[in-house]
């Protein structure tokens, strides 16, 4: 499959792999499906295209701090396509995926392709027998997230996943998956493996146990690569409680093994606690608190309010730490927490509106060594949709970023204003 990859690579540019993806393979899909599924048989497709086209003027394209190269504004023009075709037939379904986001500059060289097929494959048994196979390849040359590192990047994926469950009565299951991928970000090639195993049992009619294994293994042909094996093990108790809330609560324990003998090895017990609640038909929100393999706190906040019908607030919260892998190569830490808050409101049917903000704090030190930064990044979004009809849709956005940093030459303010036209089929 690699060998096939690189060969399309190699003699079809880019854009005509684009081309190809996008509009080519839905007909030989949709030809295929409607032999599978032939007339006689009591089954129904659904096709779906989406077709947006974007231009907006952004007054920093490459979200340059102005320090290592200029800051430089164009009048950006985007086409985002996508189609998904979905068949079914009693118990079993079938669906494909397809999209893209293509850029183009009119004053700059900015010219970047994004694009992505997802294909999902299901099938249930009255036994209780349920299975399904999913794979996701994407190809990607810029990233719209105002958090990450600025520029565009060049990385292709594919990731592949099979998942089999049992339910021989109700509340009782057991579960297994098998997945493996490849990551190819232009330098280095990277492989994976992973494999779990699960079962769910009642305790009480209101409370069940959770077991659990999973193991994933990482290879790379790169001798700087973190070739590992990552085994986990664990158990939890989920419990409905009155008034409308689920309590879970897990524990393991977890190896991370490393070919490479530089890099530490570690072994720990990891926790978690989660709550949900429901406060209303119109309401609900969810907390969580952990710990990961190297003992670090990770807690995340979610809260959703619909004050209408046709009205919706959400806030969101979350923190996570990435430690370094060893203690001799001075691999940095990583601290990161974001929050979000936005508001989305529907006017007579045929007028939304939504507003949202953003902040990131981002920290990285390396122990000993003196090297430390840190990153602020404060984001607000502005947007006005107008349905002209059931198919047609006009709409107007702002997007503000702005980037304080320990390092000057990663700091950034940004403004994009622009107008969009989509079309859904």
């Amino acid at each position: 499959m690699d060998f096939i990859l690189k060969k399309i690579k190699t003699v079809m540019p880019f854009r005509a792999r684009f081309a190809l993806l996008l509009w080519v393979q839905p007909v030989a899909i949709f030809v295929a499906f409607s032999v599978l599924f032939a007339d006689g048989l009591d089954d129904e497709r659904h096709i779906m295209h989406r077709s947006m086209i974007n231009l907006e003027y952004n007054d920093n394209v490459y979200q340059s701090s102005g320090v290592d190269e200029p800051v430089r504004e164009d009048l950006v023009f985007h086409y985002v396509p996508n189609f998904t075709f979905a068949a079914f037939h009693e118990k079993h379904e079938a669906s494909i995926n397809l999209s893209g986001d293509y850029r183009k500059g009119l004053k700059t060289d900015v010219s970047d392709l994004n694009m992505a097929v997802n294909g999902v494959l299901g099938t249930q048994f009255n036994s209780g027998l349920e299975f399904a196979i999913e794979n996701t390849y994407a190809e990607n040359r810029f990233n719209h997230d105002v958090y990450d590192r600025p520029g565009t990047y060049r990385a292709r994926n594919n990731d592949f996943k099979a998942n089999a469950s049992y339910t021989p009565v109700e509340r009782f299951s057991v579960n297994g998956g098998y997945g493996f991928g490849w990551t190819d970000d232009g330098d280095v090639v990277s492989r994976y493996q992973s494999y779990e195993a699960g079962v769910n049992t009642p305790l009480t009619w209101s409370a069940e146990l959770c077991l659990d294994y999973g193991r994933r293994v990482k290879t790379s042909e790169d001798a700087n690569s973190m070739n590992y094996v990552n085994d986990r093990l664990g158990a939890g108790i989920k419990w409905k409680g009155p008034y409308r809330f689920t309590l879970s609560l897990e524990g393991g324990y977890e190896w991370l093994d490393f070919d490479d003998p530089e890099y530490e090895d570690h072994e720990n017990i990891r926790m978690k606690a989660a709550l949900d609640v429901t406060f209303t038909e119109m309401s609900n929100g969810a907390f969580f608190i952990g710990t990961d393999v190297y003992r670090n706190l990770t807690y995340g906040l979610e809260f959703d309010h619909m004050t209408e019908k046709d009205a919706r607030t959400f806030v969101r919260v979350e923190k996570s730490t990435d430690m370094p892998y060893t203690t001799t190569r001075l691999n940095p830490v990583y601290e990161t927490w974001r929050a979000r808050v936005g508001h989305n409101k529907t006017f007579i049917d045929r007028i939304k509106m939504s507003v949202e903000g953003g902040y990131m704090e981002w920290e990285s030190y390396k122990n000993g060594s003196g090297d430390y930064q840190k990153d602020e990044t404060w984001t607000g979004s502005a947007a006005l949709d107008y349905l002209m009809q059931d198919k047609y849709r006009f709409g107007v956005y702002y997007r503000y970023a702005k980037r304080y940093s320990t390092k000057p030459m990663y700091e950034y303010e940004n403004n994009v204003l622009g107008c969009s036209f989509t079309i859904d089929f």
